[in-house]
């Protein structure tokens, strides 16, 4: 299975999960936008150039107070890399 395909199959069903939580909801304002780009992403995944996924090496146990520094270390940093991607392409258009 290519990685569109995979992509396909579990933001599909990823997107029926979040549209059942949401209720009413998901047809009106900010959640029906996010729904509505996260299917736009599903539909045009073979047509991304550049798919960059952050990979955190290991997989911390224990509650939030062991959680927080190992997903607050990468956070900050795939935004900072996501607006650095930004600026470059908006800077081409």
């Amino acid at each position: 299975m290519d990685f569109g395909a995979l992509f396909r199959e579990v933001g599909e069903a990823y997107l029926r999960e979040q549209v059942a939580a949401a209720s009413d909801a998901a047809e009106h304002g900010a959640v029906a936008r996010a729904i509505a780009s996260g299917q736009h992403l599903i539909d045009v995944i073979e047509r991304v150039s550049v798919f960059v996924m952050p990979c955190p090496h290991g997989r911390p146990q224990g509650a939030n107070t062991a959680l927080s520094p190992f997903y607050g270390g990468i956070f900050p940093a795939v935004w900072s890399f996501q607006l650095a991607l930004r600026s470059r392409t908006s800077a081409r258009r």
